[in-house]
């Protein structure tokens, strides 16, 4: 499981970093920035409604939100 998991985070981080790239070319880095952090606050949210964690609390998603 280690690996797999290891390998998706891989894969998004370069995903993420090749189309950023592209789309700096395109657009201003601050329009980029707000577009990843919606897009990843949407596909955070449909995460947590599909994955069961019990062991997860309100206050550690409100820790995680403003860390960042």
């Amino acid at each position: 499981m280690t690996a797999i998991l290891a390998l998706s985070g891989a894969l998004l981080i370069g995903a993420s970093d090749y189309v950023g790239g592209l789309a700096s070319r395109r657009a201003s880095a601050p329009r980029i920035s707000l577009w990843v952090q919606i897009t990843s606050m949407v596909g955070f949210g449909l995460l947590v409604l599909v994955v069961a964690a019990p062991d997860v609390t309100g206050r550690d998603i409100a820790a995680g939100a403003i860390a960042g």
